[in-house]
């Protein structure tokens, strides 16, 4: 049996799987077979990147690779995190499309496949991951790879009319069709690819799941991502008795615990959240003293400066909400800064929040509603019903053109009723539309 061969943005640091979720959704895979898992090393050098590290724990084998500071900024900071994360997440309002990010995308891509290609064996399969490495698979053919190479998309992937706003958007789709296999989350993902294939790309697909455009085909289906749910429900059983657990139940003094998990992303919902606690307790005032919300917001790329202002507002809104509702010995709003996996596990109580926006479907918060006992009241389950309902309105509210790029990364634009009008394709400055 060949080797399976990982590649992602970020690679896990042990065979444990406890450090997200593209990791714990990967762990299940080190016990087929030997698996190499290459990727960034987390580390920025103003200096050209290093040799690639490697390191060895029984069947795993990490290889790493460094990034230059221009490489970062580019490719991570502002392609990834400034174009598509919000793109595919139908915030087109905040998406900045810059051709020298695009450039630095694709640089790092290439780079990428340069370091890998010489380590695979023939028998090898590869297995490319999420929205930073979709090019990945065109570079390594075109560095002479010709082993199987499957791609998954960890997050949603946009309707046509809202990814054609990109002007890249034909090249980055025609990259996805050097892989073998395209995997989605769900179906509603997949038919928005197949949507794309057939209206943008003038393409069609068979009976089979085979997609045919750009002059190939690529076999495309979904593929829902989970957990091992016994396997956490175990850990949440044995840290039900410890000190974490214990002093957590004493500050309750009885009072229901409504509990949040969420990564700190604005795709998340978390500042419409807050302001939800805020009207329950302004017009319940019996909930004010009888309710405690846990927010478990797991921080993320605290270098982009989107988030760095979601932040701040999240921290505004926390100390007006317990500013005008706490007292001496009770605060209704806790929001530790703790990562999930070092939380979830000891939470007793009902989970009484889910994401409601488009990325409501990441592992932390998976695990948080599996670790809890059986409720008494299935809470959860109208906060995934509203999720829904607001992850529509949502999309609906924020389909607008990729703005140019500026000075500011990730900077806001415009008012806010600017969102409502629907989407076009970026122009030059002569006022063409600017196409693939």
């Amino acid at each position: 049996m060949g080797r399976l061969v990982i590649v992602s943005n970020r690679v896990g640091s042990s065979l444990r799987g406890n450090e997200g979720g593209l990791a714990t959704a990967m762990v299940a895979a080190f016990d087929q077979r030997e698996v190499i898992w290459f990727g960034w090393s987390g580390e920025v050098t103003d200096e050209p990147a290093g040799p690639t590290r490697v390191y060895r724990e029984r069947r795993l084998t990490r290889m790493l690779v460094d990034l230059e500071r221009s490489d970062y900024e580019g490719y991570y900071l502002e392609f990834a995190n400034c174009v598509l994360w919000p793109l595919f997440h139908y915030r087109v309002n905040l998406a900045e499309y810059g051709r020298e990010r695009w450039a630095a995308y694709n640089r790092v891509n290439e780079m990428f496949a340069e370091r890998l290609a010489p380590a695979l064996e023939p028998d090898d399969i590869l297995w490319v991951h999420d929205y930073h490495l979709m090019p990945l698979g065109s570079a390594l053919r075109r560095q002479g790879v010709d082993n199987p190479i499957g791609f998954f998309l960890h997050i949603p992937f946009p309707a046509p009319e809202v990814l054609a706003t990109l002007p890249v958007h034909e090249t980055l789709v025609r990259t996805l069709f050097d892989y073998d296999l395209v995997g989605f989350q769900t179906e509603n993902d997949l038919q928005a690819f197949r949507d794309y294939v057939q209206r943008e790309a003038g393409g069609w697909t068979d009976d089979d799941g085979t997609m045919h455009a750009f002059g190939t085909s690529v076999r495309a289906a979904s593929f829902p991502i989970s957990i091992d749910t016994r396997l956490v429900a175990a850990r949440a059983a044995r840290a039900s008795s410890t000190r974490q657990a214990a002093r957590l139940r004493d500050s309750l003094s009885d009072r229901r615990l409504v509990i949040g998990v969420d990564r700190l992303d604005y795709t998340k919902g978390l500042v419409h959240r807050f302001d939800a606690v805020e009207r329950l307790l302004e017009g319940n005032p019996e909930y004010r003293r009888s309710i405690v919300v846990l927010q478990i917001a797991t921080p993320s790329r605290e270098d982009v400066s989107e988030y760095q202002r979601m932040r701040a507002e999240l921290d505004a809104r926390i100390g007006r909400i317990n500013g005008r509702f706490g007292d001496p010995d009770h605060l209704p709003l806790r929001q530790p800064q703790l990562p999930a996996r070092h939380t979830v596990r000891f939470l007793p109580g009902e989970p009484g929040s889910a994401g409601n926006t488009a990325a409501g479907r990441h592992e932390p918060r998976r695990q948080g509603i599996c670790r809890q006992p059986r409720p008494r009241r299935p809470g959860c389950l109208g906060a995934v019903a509203l999720c829904r309902r607001r992850t529509r309105a949502a999309d609906r509210a924020d389909r607008q053109p990729v703005r140019r790029r500026s000075d500011s990364r990730c900077s806001r634009s415009g008012p806010r009723d600017a969102g409502r009008r629907a989407p076009r394709p970026l122009r030059d400055d002569d006022g063409t539309a600017r196409h693939s």
